[in-house]
């Protein structure tokens, strides 16, 4: 983070042509490289600028996180500014340490058929508490005024939460009315292949 932070003094110093800008890039590579100050002040500026090349660009961080490119705005339900690889195994060893107070050590070596069932009832109990806390509040029902009762208005869950609905089961079967089926000569599919066989 000091590094982060004399790199931004760096850039300003270059914006705004300020004479500090050897003395930021100088502290720079001094914290980089653990070089006394003094040893890039009688270096040549070829050497100078390798160096800070070359702790710039070891000492960069890979992943782009949104904490240190932070966006101006944000749209209503967008996660995509925060969002990266590998975030899951991040995510979900955040919350078995913070729900069982666990080392990630411990987390790394647990075997996936233990680790998920875990990892769902944190997120049940979790959905469960805000669905709690909704029901106290007063978005949980509203007034209907064609009925004139209040109705509930419940918290939406998420999809793996859900009654699983099978299509085909579901399907219901009605027959299309006179008025909508399409004029003149109708063709099956037994035609349709007749045609192409021919």
């Amino acid at each position: 983070m000091r590094l982060e932070e004399q790199k931004n003094k760096i850039l300003r110093a270059v914006e705004e042509s300020s004479d500090e800008f050897p003395n930021h890039l100088f502290d720079f590579l001094s914290t980089a490289l653990h070089f006394p100050n003094r040893f890039y002040r009688k270096a040549s500026w070829i050497l100078v600028v390798k160096s800070f090349y070359a702790a710039l660009s070891h000492n960069s961080y890979k992943t782009e996180l949104a904490l240190f490119e932070p966006t101006k705005e944000n749209k209503k339900g967008d996660t995509g500014s925060w969002e990266y690889d590998g975030r899951a195994l991040h995510l979900y060893s955040h919350m078995l340490a913070k729900e069982y107070g666990w080392k990630l050590e411990y987390i790394y070596n647990l075997k996936l058929d233990y680790v998920l069932p875990l990892i769902q009832e944190i997120l049940l109990n979790d959905q469960l508490e805000k669905e709690f806390q909704w029901t106290m509040s007063e978005r949980s029902s509203y007034y209907d005024d064609k009925s004139k009762t209040a109705k509930a208005n419940p918290l939406p869950r998420p999809g793996w939460m859900q009654k699983h609905i099978d299509p085909v089961k579901e399907l219901k079967v009605s027959k299309i009315p006179v008025g909508m089926m399409p004029s003149g000569n109708g063709y099956t599919s037994a035609d349709i292949l007749k045609a192409q066989a021919s």
